[in-house]
């Protein structure tokens, strides 16, 4: 390979980069080869897969922070060539000197696209080219404006269309005339005579883990907000404690967390602005039940909640709306001297099986809870090392939605309450949800 691009970079966390950058000469050498990249060899062959499209930005995003960070690239993939000319730019703009990183972004792009020496973007046309060029240049301008942060670069103009972690997704409350319809609960009419158990609820898995949000191995693209401005209506998030303080986080708060109250905040403010919107909140709580109670009243969230009596039938969500009580909140674990609308999940609920990793392995068998409960949580998505757009391609399509509603609807007689997906914004989930609640 011709040059590589020097060593020394600011970082998120006090390492110190590689002399060589170990990523950007896989991404050459799997350009030239055509071949699978595995940066990882202890993960074999079975994690390598092809990937075609720009769509595998991600993934590009996810080495970048890594390598900053000073940590391993952990994960496999490969690359067209247009999507490793702007891993390889972005890669050399990250790791390269700050005297030379405009020569040696250019320079990097070249070799990997195995041009000569006066390669100038040629050989790219299009949007490809347009891409590859804006990266070093908004790289250069970041720098010569005094800016170390080259992510923030890149999300600059049009660059932003290229990388999902550019989504600010400003919070604004800007709700459509539909939207404050006092005669429309959840977006349908139909829907407020409904009880609560007998509406389905499109559900994001590991909502908060979003790639907008700078996790690593997310589950979805944008934050929590803009899910439920999409449609999303309920919203799994796990909790862990870190450094002492309470943040959204799955598995690691290494791989990428939130604090509690900012994303509880958001849930806050989404109610606030959609007056006849009713909301689930699902947690998976790796700390006591109780912090969880102080994080939502702090987040001023203790306002909208409902409180369910055993035994007694759901609300439906224009009583529920009606009664200012449009928050229903559901922990996997029973809290210790909580308060009553901190409802233990499973006393209430059930949920099928959830580690699968094949859409041909998508089934209807009980894993928690009584299939007697009201509340069915169907878990729809394949999970292969955390999260994965690439993955959720085919769950996420039409077809596949349906099935796995209709397969568990003849198992356990009746519809999901909770539809939970990965990428929210891949495929037809919303949709299909909108279908099932007009039967």
């Amino acid at each position: 390979m011709g040059s590589q691009p020097t060593a020394r970079v600011d970082h998120l966390a006090a390492h110190t980069a590689p002399e060589d950058h170990p990523l950007a000469r896989e991404v050459c050498a799997g350009v030239r080869r055509g071949a699978v990249i595995c940066a990882d060899s202890r993960h074999g062959n079975s994690t390598c897969r092809l990937r075609t499209s720009v769509c595998n930005r991600g993934l590009v995003r996810q080495d970048i922070v890594r390598l900053r960070r000073g940590m391993p690239v952990a994960h496999a993939h490969d690359m067209t060539r247009p999507t490793a000319l702007l891993a390889a730019t972005v890669l050399a703009s990250c790791a390269a000197d700050s005297a030379t990183v405009c020569d040696e972004a250019e320079r990097l792009a070249i070799d990997c696209a195995g041009a000569s020496a006066d390669f100038d973007f040629g050989d790219c046309s299009g949007d490809n080219r347009t891409a590859a060029e804006q990266v070093v240049e908004a790289g250069c301008d970041g720098l010569r404006d005094g800016k170390s942060d080259i992510l923030s670069q890149l999300c600059l103009g049009p660059l932003s269309n290229f990388f999902p972690w550019c989504d600010a997704a400003e919070i604004r409350c800007e709700p459509t005339a539909d939207d404050l319809d006092a005669s429309m609960c959840n977006g349908s009419a139909a829907l407020c005579n409904r009880p609560f158990d007998e509406v389905v609820f499109a559900t994001s898995h590991n909502a908060f883990s979003a790639a907008s949000m700078g996790f690593l191995r997310p589950n979805q693209s944008k934050r929590m907000y803009v899910q439920l401005r999409d449609g999303m209506r309920a919203l799994m998030i796990d909790t862990r404690m870190n450094d002492g303080d309470l943040e959204l986080c799955h598995i690691s708060c290494d791989l990428g967390s939130t604090p509690i109250l900012e994303g509880l905040s958001e849930i806050r403010d989404f109610l606030e602005c959609h007056p006849n919107e009713v909301l689930a909140v699902i947690i998976e709580p790796h700390a006591p039940g109780i912090d969880h109670v102080r994080a939502i009243e702090s987040a001023g969230l203790d306002a909208f909640v409902y409180t369910h009596t055993p035994g007694q039938p759901w609300p439906t969500l224009g009583e529920m709306i009606d009664r200012g009580t449009r928050l229903v909140v559901l922990a996997e674990k029973p809290g210790v001297g909580t308060p009553d609308w901190y409802h233990h999940q499973w006393d209430l609920g059930f949920d099928n099986e959830f580690s699968v990793s094949r859409v041909e392995d998508f089934a209807c068998n009980l894993e928690r809870g009584d299939p007697s409960n009201a509340l069915f949580g169907l878990n729809h998505f394949v999970t292969v090392i955390g999260g994965d757009e690439f993955l959720a391609l085919e769950p996420n399509r039409a077809t596949n939605l349906h099935a796995h509603v209709e397969q568990c609807r003849d198992h356990f007689g009746r519809l999901p309450t909770f539809l939970a997906v990965d990428f929210h914004d891949i495929g037809d989930v919303v949709p299909v949800v909108r279908e099932l609640n007009e039967r």
